[in-house]
Protein backbone atom coordinates (compact mmCIF):
# COMPACT_ATOMS: atom_id res chain seq x y z
CA UNK A 1 0.00 0.00 0.00
CA UNK A 2 2.90 2.31 0.77
CA UNK A 3 4.24 1.77 -2.76
CA UNK A 4 0.85 2.70 -4.19
CA UNK A 5 0.66 6.03 -2.35
CA UNK A 6 4.29 6.78 -3.16
CA UNK A 7 3.59 6.13 -6.84
CA UNK A 8 0.45 8.25 -6.69
CA UNK A 9 2.27 11.23 -5.19
CA UNK A 10 5.16 10.99 -7.65
CA UNK A 11 2.92 10.68 -10.71
CA UNK A 12 0.78 13.63 -9.62
CA UNK A 13 3.88 15.83 -10.01
CA UNK A 14 3.81 15.40 -13.81
CA UNK A 15 0.03 15.90 -14.17
CA UNK A 16 0.31 19.71 -14.68
CA UNK A 17 2.92 19.20 -17.41
CA UNK A 18 0.70 16.61 -19.13
CA UNK A 19 -2.36 18.88 -18.93
CA UNK A 20 -0.47 21.90 -20.32
CA UNK A 21 0.90 19.79 -23.18
CA UNK A 22 -2.60 18.47 -23.95
CA UNK A 23 -4.05 22.01 -23.97
CA UNK A 24 -1.28 23.23 -26.30
CA UNK A 25 -1.88 20.33 -28.70
CA UNK A 26 -5.63 20.97 -28.64
CA UNK A 27 -5.28 24.70 -29.36
CA UNK A 28 -2.81 24.19 -32.21
CA UNK A 29 -4.88 21.29 -33.51
CA UNK A 30 -7.99 23.47 -33.56
CA UNK A 31 -6.17 26.15 -35.55
CA UNK A 32 -4.93 23.57 -38.05
CA UNK A 33 -8.32 21.84 -38.11
CA UNK A 34 -10.11 25.11 -38.87
CA UNK A 35 -7.72 25.72 -41.77
CA UNK A 36 -8.26 22.21 -43.10
CA UNK A 37 -12.05 22.50 -42.77
CA UNK A 38 -11.93 25.82 -44.64
CA UNK A 39 -9.82 24.36 -47.45
CA UNK A 40 -12.02 21.26 -47.68
CA UNK A 41 -15.11 23.43 -48.06
CA UNK A 42 -13.71 25.22 -51.10
CA UNK A 43 -14.82 24.11 -54.54
CA UNK A 44 -11.26 23.33 -55.66
CA UNK A 45 -10.99 19.63 -56.54
CA UNK A 46 -7.25 19.48 -55.81
CA UNK A 47 -7.68 20.96 -52.31
CA UNK A 48 -10.61 18.61 -51.70
CA UNK A 49 -8.47 15.59 -52.66
CA UNK A 50 -5.44 16.68 -50.61
CA UNK A 51 -7.42 17.40 -47.43
CA UNK A 52 -9.44 14.18 -47.65
CA UNK A 53 -6.31 12.14 -48.37
CA UNK A 54 -4.59 13.71 -45.35
CA UNK A 55 -7.59 13.15 -43.06
CA UNK A 56 -7.97 9.55 -44.25
CA UNK A 57 -4.29 8.81 -43.61
CA UNK A 58 -4.16 10.41 -40.17
CA UNK A 59 -7.38 8.76 -38.98
CA UNK A 60 -6.39 5.37 -40.39
CA UNK A 61 -2.83 5.07 -39.04
CA UNK A 62 -2.29 4.49 -35.28
CA UNK A 63 -0.81 7.43 -33.44
CA UNK A 64 2.13 5.34 -32.22
CA UNK A 65 3.12 4.58 -35.84
CA UNK A 66 2.86 8.27 -36.72
CA UNK A 67 5.00 9.07 -33.68
CA UNK A 68 7.80 6.78 -34.85
CA UNK A 69 7.58 8.19 -38.38
CA UNK A 70 7.85 11.73 -36.98
CA UNK A 71 10.80 10.74 -34.80
CA UNK A 72 12.67 9.42 -37.86
CA UNK A 73 11.55 12.04 -40.39
CA UNK A 74 11.74 15.36 -38.53
CA UNK A 75 15.55 15.30 -37.98
CA UNK A 76 16.05 14.51 -41.70
CA UNK A 77 13.71 17.34 -42.68
CA UNK A 78 15.61 19.68 -40.34
CA UNK A 79 18.93 18.65 -41.96
CA UNK A 80 17.49 19.27 -45.41
CA UNK A 81 16.28 22.71 -44.35
CA UNK A 82 19.70 23.60 -42.93
CA UNK A 83 21.35 22.58 -46.19
CA UNK A 84 18.92 24.75 -48.12
CA UNK A 85 19.98 27.81 -46.11
CA UNK A 86 23.67 26.99 -46.52
CA UNK A 87 24.46 25.30 -43.21
CA UNK A 88 26.11 21.89 -43.52
CA UNK A 89 25.41 19.85 -40.42
CA UNK A 90 26.01 16.12 -40.10
CA UNK A 91 23.39 15.58 -37.39
CA UNK A 92 20.52 17.49 -35.85
CA UNK A 93 19.17 16.81 -32.37
CA UNK A 94 15.45 17.54 -32.33
CA UNK A 95 13.91 17.82 -28.82
CA UNK A 96 11.33 15.18 -27.98
CA UNK A 97 8.74 17.86 -27.23
CA UNK A 98 9.02 19.15 -30.82
CA UNK A 99 8.49 15.65 -32.24
CA UNK A 100 5.45 15.10 -30.03
CA UNK A 101 3.94 18.50 -30.81
CA UNK A 102 4.34 18.11 -34.58
CA UNK A 103 2.97 14.56 -34.59
CA UNK A 104 0.03 15.18 -32.28
CA UNK A 105 -0.93 18.56 -33.75
CA UNK A 106 -1.09 17.09 -37.26
CA UNK A 107 -3.11 14.17 -35.90
CA UNK A 108 -5.45 16.39 -33.92
CA UNK A 109 -5.83 18.84 -36.80
CA UNK A 110 -7.27 16.10 -39.00
CA UNK A 111 -9.67 14.92 -36.30
CA UNK A 112 -10.81 18.38 -35.28
CA UNK A 113 -11.40 19.45 -38.89
CA UNK A 114 -14.25 16.94 -39.04
CA UNK A 115 -15.58 18.09 -35.67
CA UNK A 116 -15.47 21.74 -36.75
CA UNK A 117 -17.41 20.99 -39.91
CA UNK A 118 -20.01 19.11 -37.86
CA UNK A 119 -20.32 21.94 -35.35
CA UNK A 120 -21.03 24.54 -38.03
CA UNK A 121 -23.50 22.24 -39.79
CA UNK A 122 -25.40 21.94 -36.50
CA UNK A 123 -26.19 25.66 -36.55
CA UNK A 124 -29.24 26.75 -38.52
CA UNK A 125 -28.10 29.82 -40.45
CA UNK A 126 -31.72 30.85 -40.88
CA UNK A 127 -31.42 32.14 -37.32
CA UNK A 128 -28.64 34.45 -38.52
CA UNK A 129 -30.95 35.82 -41.21
CA UNK A 130 -33.80 36.13 -38.70
CA UNK A 131 -31.58 38.16 -36.37
CA UNK A 132 -30.69 40.54 -39.18
CA UNK A 133 -34.37 40.86 -40.14
CA UNK A 134 -35.31 42.21 -36.70
CA UNK A 135 -32.64 44.91 -36.81
CA UNK A 136 -29.68 43.26 -35.15
CA UNK A 137 -26.22 43.97 -36.54
CA UNK A 138 -24.09 41.04 -37.78
CA UNK A 139 -21.85 41.30 -34.70
CA UNK A 140 -24.89 41.22 -32.39
CA UNK A 141 -26.24 38.14 -34.16
CA UNK A 142 -22.90 36.40 -33.79
CA UNK A 143 -22.50 37.42 -30.15
CA UNK A 144 -26.05 36.76 -28.96
CA UNK A 145 -27.25 33.90 -31.18
CA UNK A 146 -24.56 32.13 -33.18
CA UNK A 147 -21.61 31.93 -30.78
CA UNK A 148 -23.64 30.74 -27.72
CA UNK A 149 -25.23 27.93 -29.74
CA UNK A 150 -22.00 26.95 -31.48
CA UNK A 151 -20.13 26.96 -28.18
CA UNK A 152 -22.86 24.86 -26.56
CA UNK A 153 -22.34 22.24 -29.27
CA UNK A 154 -18.55 22.57 -29.33
CA UNK A 155 -17.78 22.64 -25.60
CA UNK A 156 -18.42 18.94 -24.81
CA UNK A 157 -16.67 17.94 -28.05
CA UNK A 158 -13.60 19.98 -27.11
CA UNK A 159 -13.49 18.50 -23.62
CA UNK A 160 -13.69 14.99 -25.08
CA UNK A 161 -10.90 15.92 -27.50
CA UNK A 162 -8.79 17.19 -24.59
CA UNK A 163 -9.30 13.97 -22.61
CA UNK A 164 -8.51 11.88 -25.67
CA UNK A 165 -5.25 13.79 -26.21
CA UNK A 166 -4.28 13.32 -22.59
CA UNK A 167 -4.87 9.57 -22.85
CA UNK A 168 -3.06 9.17 -26.17
CA UNK A 169 -0.07 11.04 -24.74
CA UNK A 170 0.52 7.84 -22.77
CA UNK A 171 2.54 6.55 -25.76
CA UNK A 172 4.65 9.72 -25.98
CA UNK A 173 7.13 8.18 -23.52
CA UNK A 174 8.38 6.14 -26.50
CA UNK A 175 10.21 9.24 -27.74
CA UNK A 176 11.31 10.47 -24.31
CA UNK A 177 8.43 12.62 -23.04
CA UNK A 178 7.89 12.24 -19.30
CA UNK A 179 4.14 12.37 -18.79
CA UNK A 180 1.82 10.34 -16.55
CA UNK A 181 2.54 6.92 -18.07
CA UNK A 182 6.28 7.53 -18.41
CA UNK A 183 6.44 8.54 -14.76
CA UNK A 184 4.53 5.38 -13.77
CA UNK A 185 6.95 3.18 -15.74
CA UNK A 186 9.95 4.90 -14.18
CA UNK A 187 8.62 4.50 -10.64
CA UNK A 188 7.66 0.88 -11.35
CA UNK A 189 11.18 0.13 -12.57
CA UNK A 190 12.67 1.56 -9.38
CA UNK A 191 10.29 -0.14 -6.94
CA UNK A 192 9.62 -3.34 -8.96
CA UNK A 193 5.95 -2.96 -7.99
CA UNK A 194 4.40 -2.57 -11.42
CA UNK A 195 0.84 -3.15 -10.26
CA UNK A 196 0.92 -0.30 -7.72
CA UNK A 197 2.43 2.16 -10.21
CA UNK A 198 0.11 1.31 -13.07
CA UNK A 199 -2.99 1.32 -10.86
CA UNK A 200 -1.93 4.73 -9.53
CA UNK A 201 -1.60 6.00 -13.12
CA UNK A 202 -5.02 4.56 -14.00
CA UNK A 203 -6.64 6.29 -11.02
CA UNK A 204 -5.07 9.62 -11.99
CA UNK A 205 -6.32 9.32 -15.58
CA UNK A 206 -9.76 8.38 -14.29
CA UNK A 207 -9.74 11.18 -11.72
CA UNK A 208 -8.89 13.84 -14.30
CA UNK A 209 -11.65 12.51 -16.55
CA UNK A 210 -14.24 12.61 -13.73
CA UNK A 211 -13.23 16.16 -12.75
CA UNK A 212 -13.50 17.39 -16.35
CA UNK A 213 -16.90 15.74 -16.81
CA UNK A 214 -18.16 17.36 -13.60
CA UNK A 215 -16.92 20.79 -14.67
CA UNK A 216 -18.56 20.42 -18.08
CA UNK A 217 -21.92 19.50 -16.58
CA UNK A 218 -21.67 22.34 -14.06
CA UNK A 219 -20.75 24.91 -16.72
CA UNK A 220 -23.48 23.83 -19.14
CA UNK A 221 -26.09 23.71 -16.38
CA UNK A 222 -25.29 27.26 -15.25
CA UNK A 223 -24.84 28.93 -18.62
CA UNK A 224 -27.13 27.09 -21.02
CA UNK A 225 -30.08 26.00 -18.96
CA UNK A 226 -32.55 27.59 -21.38
CA UNK A 227 -31.06 26.23 -24.63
Amino acid sequence: MADFFHSLLEIIKVVPYTLILAVLILVLGLILGTLIAFLASRGNQLLHFITHFYISYVRGVPIVVQLFIAQAAIPKIALLFLKMIGKNESKVEVPSIVIVLVCYVFYEGAVESENIRGIFKAFDFKQYEAGLSIGMTPSQVLRRIAIPQLFYTAFPILINAFLKIMRTLSVAFLVGIVEIMASARYIAALSSDYIASYVAAAIIYWGVCLIMQFLVRLYLARNYRYL
